[in-house]
């Protein structure tokens, strides 16, 4: 780690000499921020990383000497106070969809998505908003023994949990069991690798649906689906226009617009994508779906805020609340960043906080005997 008053190094590695030169143009003359070296490839990278040790390192997802999952796992135990952001191209192949996912399960912390070369000075803007949205996320809020525990050289420290916590956690919800009709989870960074722990674990014969807000790029949500689908007994998809809610299928909002619920004529609960402006920075925004829900289902809905930057889903669980909803946190320890459900925490919006790995069970727990 650097020392304290000095810049916060960063390491560039892409395939793309024209990337490389704009991604350091974009962090020059930052006052909290240096670029240390970049690199065309993971090899000499990681020999620059040892050397340098920086705080973060931007990996192109599209270097093959050396794919992300690996590197990724190689940087955290080598260097277990370094983050690694992914960056690709908004054209990616599907393969490359799918080695970025897999450095997301690794323990990569995000990915920016790079806009295409040319524009001149406007692409340097833009890709500077991008980058220092991740790079200060991570610096902010650095991993946590959860994340670190990735590379399986770190074992998991009992985090402090503040006194309000303990209170929280303490609540009963089982004065709510067999009232709820959806489960509604909204998730941000970290949250790949969190769902993969989660989602396999609900029930075969799960009795409600469940629909997800994952903060990822339109072209990440389908591979991210239907990887969650081949690990898991309860059907994954990636939520489609006028999908009818069916109970026992998890429903993944795709990237790039909001999902709404809707009663539709027949009584029904209906899908729906919306074109607004994005909501907290994000598009799908949880707030916007947790809206949508509060109107439709009013108190009968289990909300559940994970890991994730920002605030996103406080305002929309607020609503909820209102009509008597319930609402469960993952706790600040098993948490990447806890900005989501700290956020909603600190509003003093949820019933309940929980590590990761228990958050399934108590869902199986409070829905159990319960229905639509």
């Amino acid at each position: 780690m650097h020392e304290a008053g000095k810049k916060s190094g960063i390491l560039i590695i892409d395939h793309s000499l024209e990337y490389r030169e704009i991604m350091k143009k974009s962090l020059e003359g930052l006052p909290d921020l240096t670029v240390m070296a970049t690199s065309p490839n993971n090899h000499i990278g990681s020999m620059k990383a040892l050397d340098l040790k920086p705080e973060v390192i931007l990996v192109d997802a599209e270097v093959n000497d050396l794919l992300p999952d690996e590197f990724t796992r190689n940087i955290h135990k080598k260097l277990p106070d370094t983050t690694v952001i992914l960056t690709v191209q908004p054209n990616a192949r599907p393969e490359i969809v799918e080695r970025t996912l897999r450095g997301l399960e690794s323990g990569a912390f995000d990915i920016v998505v790079k806009p295409p070369l040319g524009g001149g000075d406007e692409v340097i803007e833009r890709i500077k908003r991008r980058l220092l949205l991740k790079i200060h996320g991570c610096l902010t809020r650095k991993y946590t023994a959860f994340a670190k525990n990735v590379s399986g050289t770190h074992k998991t420290e009992k985090a402090a949990v503040d006194l309000k916590d303990k209170i929280l956690a303490n609540k009963s919800l089982s004065a709510g069991k067999g009232k709820f009709r959806v489960v509604a989870i909204g998730i941000s960074t970290g949250g790949p690798r969190a769902l993969l722990e989660m989602v396999p674990h609900f029930s075969v014969v799960f009795p409600l649906p469940v629909v997800i807000v994952l903060h990822l790029p339109k072209m990440f949500t389908g591979s991210m689906a239907n990887e969650l689908n081949a690990k898991s007994g309860i059907s994954v998809v990636e939520a489609r226009d006028g999908d009818m809610l069916k109970a026992g299928n998890v429903y993944l909002a795709e990237g790039g617009s909001h999902l709404v619920v809707k009663r539709g004529d027949d009584g029904k609960e209906y899908l729906h994508y919306d074109d607004g402006p994005p909501e907290n920075g994000c598009k799908p925004s949880v707030d916007v779906l947790f809206r949508s829900l509060a109107e439709v289902y009013r108190g009968n809905v289990l909300a559940v805020l994970c890991t994730g930057m920002g605030e996103d889903g406080t305002r929309g669980l607020a609503v909820l609340k209102g009509y008597g909803a319930r609402a469960i946190a993952q706790d600040r320890e098993t948490s990447i960043v806890w900005g989501m459900p700290g956020s909603a925490v600190q509003a003093g919006l949820i019933d309940e906080v929980l590590p990761l790995q228990k958050i399934v069970d108590r869902i199986n727990e409070l829905v159990s005997g319960g229905g639509i």
